[in-house]
């Protein structure tokens, strides 16, 4: 993986945390369409190498995806949901 790559993952990650924190209205469309779009990028990345996956490959995968989900479960847990206007 390249270091631009990184870069904007890690760009991408803090510019949507830092909406959500700034307490921007909840649009259903980016929530899905992110996660998708850097889940297609993951997934091109690994079959673009030319090999399939091994254990150790698909066992941080899965580790990756309990983390996340744990980070998820953790703002979720804190967020709050107000009526603003319509939005959420």
């Amino acid at each position: 993986m390249s270091v631009l790559v990184v870069l904007a993952v890690i760009g991408i990650v803090v510019v949507v945390i830092g909406r959500q924190l700034a307490g921007e209205p909840l649009r259903g469309k980016r929530v899905l369409l992110l996660p998708a779009v850097l889940a297609a990028v993951g997934v091109s990345q690994l079959s673009g190498q030319g090999e399939h996956p091994t254990a150790p490959d698909i066992g941080l995968l899965v580790a990756g995806a309990v983390v996340a989900a744990g980070i998820g479960a953790g703002q979720g847990s804190v967020m709050r949901l107000e009526n603003r206007g319509g939005a959420l």
